[in-house]
């Protein structure tokens, strides 16, 4: 029994931890059908050091991933998903007290850094929550609860900043806004995650997140830059919500429970689309571990017409297939989270389909467009990882006969939590302009500036008494309210609403969580 459960916590490691995908060489050659018109990714995703300018045309987006923003309403001990030996498993922080009381400060210092440096739309590609409970995900936005600033949900946080800049940003489900632990949707654990004693609260279905992350994409509208959104729910909420059934239910797991989305806008004058992915979306995948869910694992997209019900890449076969100058995809999970996989073999690329977003629904296989890009969060990655991953278009079941010029290259940049190591924010310069060098180019926005307050610290209050021990980070891993209520007090008290306090002492307790080096100043690349 105990080395079952090892077992499956090093399963749950993985759905944390951060993992580079080494990248095929890139082919040369054009494309079927399209007389030489076509290079594969000759235009790579470029990164700019915080030492250098961004590019001053085209369009600058902002990209967000992870705050999970953890409930306050419980700390108890689940286990198998949040106790100490869990803790050691997983390479990210469980939200120790004092990231709990920093992670909104945090998130609201990252957006305010992007739109001061110029983004004029942002992204949150998921996991605001950490366990898809009514307080961290929707309270204060779905309801008039009026809340302290320490007490907001993602989708109050986002609201209040969308409405106080007028900058327009769209919401990406992760799999811990409608997951206990991102993990389990068992009613019972659920329940145990989301337990209310400092207020209402409750598990929220994944119905429910989706329908208020609709709402909150849909009051975009208006707003300049904001495009064009579409999404599979207009018109289709009662059969959406036939399709994810009961309360009761894994609703994760229901064909036709998804929220897939499309954005449009012009840059310079060119097409731009994001393509919005739900891949949270398992209904394809089976269940490794009956009776002990580890979803956080892998990640799915349903590629299944059954019932009369279109699978959620049929849905964008079908509403994202024009041409574009420039499609990026957006996604929760990093590319490498989607595959099918066990230990070295890597049997399908069918649980990702990310070649169908990116080319003619026929046969044979022809591009709809030069390049393809997607952006991930997912595995709270220390610094950017960016890589091309090749998908086979026209040569059958063997892929080791395809050619260049049979192969695609999407070219992913999997970015990093606002809550974790050194916690960043992604500010990105997009500009399809075939003239130019590059139709990407992307930067870090992140905490700077923090050795006066982590000397202060050390001089003064000290460490332990903030919940953060140096010596054995996982020592303060109490799980009781009675136990952190102290250190949260001692965080009041101390940093107050000095938000670049609050900022720095959330960014080193992450990074004593983590296994990071503890005080070092942000990686600059």
């Amino acid at each position: 029994m105990i080395r079952r459960f090892l077992g499956l916590c090093a399963v749950l490691a993985a759905s944390l931890s951060c993992t580079a995908h080494a990248g095929a060489p890139r082919g040369t050659g054009p494309a079927p059908g399209l007389a030489g018109a076509w290079q594969p990714l000759s235009r790579p995703l470029v990164l700019v050091t915080n030492r250098e300018a961004l590019p001053q045309s085209g369009l600058r987006v902002g990209f967000v991933a992870d705050s999970q923003i953890q409930t306050r309403s419980n700390n108890k001990h689940v286990r198998g998903y949040r106790g100490p030996i869990e803790d050691s498993q997983v390479q990210g922080a469980i939200r120790p007290p004092a990231l709990d009381w920093a992670a909104r400060s945090m998130l609201r210092s990252d957006l305010e850094q992007l739109v001061t440096q110029g983004a004029k739309m942002i992204f949150f590609l998921g996991d605001g929550a950490n366990n898809g409970c009514y307080d961290e995900f929707a309270r204060g936005f779905a309801d008039d609860a009026e809340l302290v600033p320490n007490e907001a949900s993602v989708l109050s946080l986002l609201a209040e900043f969308r409405l106080t800049h007028h900058v327009p940003v769209y919401f990406i489900l992760g799999n811990h806004d409608i997951l206990g632990a991102g993990s389990t949707s068992a009613i019972g654990q659920r329940k145990r995650f989301c337990k209310a004693k400092l207020g209402p609260n409750r598990y929220i279905t994944k119905f429910e997140a989706m329908q208020w992350a609709e709402m909150f994409n849909q009051r975009n509208a208006g707003l300049p830059n904001a495009g064009t959104y579409r999404s599979n729910w207009a018109g289709n909420e009662d059969a959406i919500r036939r399709n994810c059934g009961g309360a009761k239910v894994a609703q994760d797991r229901k064909r036709g429970c998804y929220l897939a989305a499309t954005v449009d806008t012009l840059i310079d004058g060119r097409t731009a689309q994001f393509l919005l992915l739900d891949t949270n979306d398992w209904a394809d995948v089976v269940t490794l571990f009956p009776g002990f869910e580890q979803k956080g694992a892998r990640g799915a997209m349903t590629f299944v017409d059954k019932g009369g019900i279109l699978s959620q890449t049929s849905w964008f076969n079908a509403h994202a297939s024009q041409r574009v100058d420039l499609r990026v995809a957006l996604s929760h999970y990093d590319v490498g989270g989607l595959r099918s996989q066990l230990l070295k073999w890597k049997f399908s690329n069918k649980s990702q389909r990310y070649l169908e977003l990116f080319t003619e629904g026929h046969e044979p296989a022809v591009p709809i467009q030069t390049h393809g890009y997607v952006v991930t969060g997912h595995t709270h990655t220390q610094t950017y990882v960016h890589e091309p991953h090749r998908f086979a278009m026209n040569c059958g079941l063997l892929r080791g006969s395809c050619a260049d010029t049979d192969l695609f290259s999407v070219d992913e940049l999997n970015i990093g939590s606002t809550t974790d190591y050194t916690s960043f924010a992604t500010l990105a310069q997009l500009d399809p302009d075939p003239t130019k060098p590059a139709d990407i180019y992307f930067k870090r926005v992140e905490v700077r500036d923090c050795e006066p307050v982590w000397t202060e610290i050390d001089r003064g209050i000290g460490w332990p008494a903030l919940g953060v021990n140096t010596a054995n980070r996982y020592a303060y891993r109490k799980f009781k309210l009675r136990e952190v209520e102290p250190i949260w007090a001692k965080l009041r008290d101390y940093a107050g609403d000095d938000a670049h306090k609050l900022n720095c002492i959330g960014v080193y307790s992450a990074a004593v969580e983590a296994g990071a080096v503890g005080k070092s100043e942000p990686v600059d690349q």
